[in-house]
């Protein structure tokens, strides 16, 4: 935008009324902390962390302009999988079920130790079927505010496989299993995200990769 534009110009480009928000106020308009590995050229490094800062971490807002195929945050989550964590199996108020909307609490796809998303034979009652079962899920141990738990999440070829520990008890469950047909997810190279919600209080601690 050239120098010198007059108000009522700026006005008109950035007609931001009646719109969710106002101009400034959750969007980074005059652009973003970009991510990249050059410190020339971008503020943090692919995962958010601050060039040359120890232990500096930015708000996840302030290099996500949007939310979409060209924003590298969410590339783990647009190319690969997403193991869920909520005992609730909260439906997604964005989404319908077979008709019903929003999409209902309580399916299987949903909840911990699923493969988000990936059917996994819930009944849809008021058509009386069940989605196909791409993926095989078993409920693991309810989770236990307080108690660590251990995901153990296996990937061999397109052959996946989950498991839920709880460490105080021991009990640990075999969630899912699940093969991968999509010729565009889980491809390499790849990238292992980590993700939570706004109100969901998660601790996280020894992330490990291991090679067969």
């Amino acid at each position: 935008m050239p120098v010198g534009t007059n108000a009522q110009r700026l006005a008109t480009l950035a007609a931001f009324k009646g719109r969710r928000d106002d101009l400034g106020t959750t969007h980074h308009d005059a652009g973003t902390m970009r991510m990249g590995d050059n410190i020339a050229d971008s503020v943090t490094n692919d995962f958010g962390l601050i060039h040359d800062t120890t232990n500096a971490l930015k708000p996840r807002t302030a290099s996500e302009r949007f939310f979409g195929p060209g924003n590298p945050a969410w590339k783990p989550v647009i190319s690969g999988f997403e193991i869920q964590i909520d005992d609730n199996a909260r439906g997604d108020s964005s989404k319908d079920f077979y008709g019903i909307s929003p999409e209902p609490d309580g399916k299987f796809k949903n909840r911990t130790g699923a493969i988000y998303k990936i059917p996994a034979g819930d009944r849809v009652w008021h058509l009386n079927f069940h989605e196909p079962a791409l993926q095989t899920y078993n409920p693991g141990p309810a989770l236990v505010p307080g108690v660590w738990f251990e995901y153990e999440i296996g990937v061999q070829a397109d052959d996946y496989r989950v498991f839920l520990t709880n460490l105080q008890s021991g009990q640990r469950t075999p969630t899912t299993s699940f093969q991968n047909t999509d010729p565009d997810r889980g491809r390499t190279p790849g990238c292992v995200g980590i993700q939570a919600y706004s109100g969901s209080t998660v601790a996280r601690r020894h992330i490990r990769i291991k090679t067969a």
